[in-house]
């Protein structure tokens, strides 16, 4: 309140009419106080509160303060006689429901010395703080006929956001069928209401003309010259919310009558009107937020609690009543995370959408709705519930229990209807439990979302190739690179690539999107040999189950044969492997070398990428995982990294070194004898595009 009462710059304070105490004291105030009146302001200190008591006794009136009187007294006694006198406004207001005075001051010692016009209005503007609370609209039109005052104006207009606040005129002497015509004016004129508050500064006095308003009055001065008088002088004051960035409305000022020099008043006020129509929306946005889940759209728990408690007091003819619980959620969450947990949520409720009315359901947990229909017939009921059953059936995504009741009659008892559908829900969740528990079917009852998501995702390009270089350390060229899948719009509210393969690969969902990143490398190198002839060695990385899907090797095959595509320029990666290598792991790893795969394991040299897959897998290269290269730091370190290097040449097998990321480390690996290497030292991943002008053409140019 400080803030809005200071935009007037005059002094302002409120005494409790009882005890006298000072009950409020805005910045203004407080500045003069530590100014003049140092040592006779206070809310204990008697000279003062006597002086006031005193001065409440002789005249507790409304209106100007005398200028010979107490105020002067206490106010020239600290600063000297010669001063001019004060103006003073007081009026008797309720301050938070407490009878006190307010006292508005004029002064020269104030920042800005104002007419007793404008100090007499200020009472009503304090009045329209105090009252906003209580009653917001009355206070707004109050400061919309503050401004009309200071103009004297026919009519003040105010919108927000390209929408007039219609309830929110001020028109002195119009018709309803006068404000209807202006309102449609407004309505048909707004682009040009909306271009004049975006290119002009907030909270300026802007006089409208055929220049800068494009003389948007015209067609209304024709139908009704009274409502828009052209020869009178039109206003627009721009406004904007205190946290915008932009300018978020107008205030229209019509039929001027007065020329003023109180623009900084009238600015002032349209400041905190725009603060009044914040508060408004926020008060808004927080009555949604408490009734309304924010995940579905629907009403919440404090929504069902109020309606229970309606139709308990007022019970219909007839209700139909249906609690909904997602299966297996809290298995959903913590296996897969919360993000895919809400994707079933949102898939639920959607289907729930296809068939109910969404002012008529609630979300009232995590997982758990309620659905309320009043005065529908039992056949309307039971149809309502038989599509949505049906719905869910054809889905197969949605795994939900399910309990309804039905009543009808004058002795509805809601709480016996909720009891009754709430426990016919809880026992048919009981039976699936028992089932899934002994078909093992519970971890996989909602992957089929991910699946269609993802397939979604694939069909309309919500997913894309980068890729991250490998260089030559010693020649400082690109000799490689690692493809990454690049999200570009989050899915299940991801849009970290490497989170979405850990949730992917946990639900043993990655073959879709391994086969579209062999589409994407197949792509980017016809791309490159069709322009220059020759392209670079790219690795995909793919996880043991790919390598042993089905369909995995026919598809690989047919897709490099398609696009054309030498096998050598396709990087075959393990992203790891586990404990015991599988039969047909080793045959298909070792089969696609023989074809002219380029084979390797990523991360290796942890776990069990060490050993065990030298001997029985056919590679041309691995890529160090990232924890070994701080390695090159320390002499233990590099006498181990410098044994992998022989083990691994040995083998006639190419060593790339991870994750470095200073020329110190370039040279030091270059020293140990690495050939190969990537890292933020070099780059990050990049578009296929950027890829191709910052490396692939260097490199090429050097090949020549």
């Amino acid at each position: 309140m400080n803030k809005l009462i200071d935009e007037f710059s005059l002094p302002v304070f409120v005494i409790e009419i009882k005890t006298s105490k000072v009950l409020y004291c805005n910045t203004t105030m407080e500045k003069l106080i530590d100014k003049d009146w140092k040592n006779l302001y206070a809310k204990d200190i008697d000279i003062f509160s006597d002086v006031i008591e005193n001065s409440l006794l002789k005249d507790s009136g409304d209106g100007i303060a005398s200028k010979s009187g107490w105020f002067n007294y206490i106010f020239n006694s600290s600063r000297g006689t010669d001063r001019e006198p004060l103006n003073v406004s007081r009026k008797k207001i309720k301050f938070h429901g407490v009878p006190a005075m307010l006292y508005v001051i004029n002064t020269e010692d104030a920042p800005k010395a104002v007419s007793s016009r404008i100090v007499r209005s200020t009472t009503k503007i304090f009045n329209a703080i105090s009252n906003f609370s209580s009653n917001p609209e009355t206070a707004i039109r109050d400061i919309l006929g503050l401004i009309g005052d200071v103009f004297a104006s026919d009519c003040i207009v105010s919108f927000i956001n390209n929408k007039p606040f219609n309830k929110y005129f001020h028109c002195k002497n119009k018709t309803s069928e006068d404000i209807d015509l202006l309102r449609l004016t407004l309505k048909t004129n707004m682009g040009e209401f909306v271009n004049l508050y975006k290119n002009h500064q907030p909270n300026k006095i802007y006089r409208l003309t055929k220049r800068n308003s494009n003389f948007l009055f015209a067609n209304l001065q024709d139908k009704k010259p009274t409502l828009c008088d052209m020869k009178l002088p039109k206003y627009a004051i721009p406004i904007k919310f205190p946290s915008s960035i932009k300018n978020d409305g107008l205030i229209l000022i019509i039929n001027a009558r007065r020329k003023t020099e109180e623009n900084d008043f009238a600015s002032s006020l349209a400041n905190m009107l725009s603060f009044f129509y914040y508060i408004i929306s926020n008060q808004n946005q927080i009555e949604e937020l408490s009734f309304y889940d924010n995940l579905t759209g629907f009403y919440n728990r404090n929504s069902f609690m109020r309606v229970k408690q309606n139709l308990s007091n007022t019970p219909p003819e007839t209700v139909g009543v249906i609690f909904i619980d997602i299966n297996g959620l809290k298995y959903t969450n913590d296996n897969y995370g919360h993000s895919f947990g809400d994707t079933v949520i949102i898939s639920t409720s959607d289907a729930i959408k296809r068939v109910f009315n969404r002012n008529n359901v609630y979300r009232i947990g995590g997982d758990e709705f309620v659905i309320i229909i009043a005065n529908n017939t039992r056949e309307e009921f039971e149809e309502k519930c038989a599509r949505f059953k049906k719905i869910l059936l054809e889905d197969q995504c949605s795994s939900v229990s399910i309990g309804m009741s039905f009543a009808e009659g004058n002795q509805i008892n809601l709480n016996s209807i909720l009891e009754s559908a709430d426990q016919k829900m809880y026992e048919q969740k009981r039976t699936f439990y028992e089932l899934s528990k002994k078909e093992h079917t519970i971890g996989k009852m909602h992957l089929c979302h991910i699946k269609n998501q993802i397939e979604d995702g694939i069909a309309s390009g919500q997913f894309s190739l980068y890729v991250r270089p490998r260089f030559d350390l010693k020649g400082n060229y690109v000799n490689g690179a690692d493809s990454i899948i690049h999200i570009n719009r989050p899915i299940f509210n991801i849009s970290n690539s490497f989170q979405l393969v850990r949730l992917l690969d946990s639900a043993d969902l990655m073959y879709p999107i391994d086969c579209y990143m062999i589409k994407l490398n197949c792509l980017f190198h016809k791309r490159m040999l069709k322009k220059y002839g020759k392209s670079v060695t790219t690795s995909i990385n793919f996880s043991n189950r790919t390598f042993l899907h089905k369909d995995f090797k026919n598809y690989l095959l047919s897709s490099v044969d398609k696009y054309g595509i030498p096998h050598r320029y396709i990087n075959l990666q393990i992203i790891y492997l586990e404990k015991e290598i599988s039969r047909e792991l080793i045959t298909t790893v070792n089969e696609l070398y023989k074809m002219g795969f380029h084979t390797s394991i990523n991360h290796f040299g942890v776990g069990e990428t060490v050993f065990k897959p030298l001997q029985q897998l056919l590679l041309k290269s691995v890529k160090l995982d990232s924890s070994l290269t701080p390695a090159l730091d320390n002499q233990k370190g590099i006498i181990a990294l410098k044994s992998i290097l022989k083990m691994t040449s040995d083998l006639n097998i190419d060593v790339c070194i991870d994750s470095i990321g200073s020329k110190k480390q370039v040279e030091k690996a270059i020293e140990i004898g690495f050939k190969t290497g990537r890292g933020d030292y070099y780059s990050k991943a990049v578009t296929t595009k950027k890829f191709e002008e910052l490396f692939v053409v260097p490199y090429l140019e050097k090949l020549k």
